[in-house]
């Protein structure tokens, strides 16, 4: 049995975009999801990782309307990779996570 589900819980890295599609509006929004760790030294570090979004229809008018820049949000999707030729010929690749769902994430305690 195969799942593709992602759960992330960030904050927004800028503004969404908002592009109306003659089928739908969609949104593009980045998320930086921290993840930390101590070493086996004991040393405290930190890793950020920017996940790139896309949110379709009614999901795209909620993340426009309410998210911006700094927000918390968590988003629930599914990974999707695209691919095509740029115009030299070369095989490029982006990896993004299709929303299904979001929802708010109260800033001050950092739970939903």
């Amino acid at each position: 049995m195969d799942i593709n589900k992602v759960i992330l819980a960030g904050h927004l890295t800028r503004d969404p975009e908002l592009n109306n599609l003659p089928s739908s509006a969609v949104c593009n929004f980045t998320v930086a999801v921290n993840y930390r760790y101590k070493t086996t030294g004991g040393e405290r570090k930190e890793e950020v990782a920017f996940v790139a979004c896309v949110a379709q229809g009614n999901t795209a008018d909620v993340v426009v309307r309410y998210f911006s820049k700094g927000k918390p949000i968590l988003v629930e999707g599914r990974i999707k990779t695209e691919s095509w030729e740029d115009g030299s010929g070369k095989r490029q690749h982006k990896t993004r996570v299709w929303v299904e769902n979001i929802q708010f994430i109260d800033s001050k305690t950092g739970g939903c």
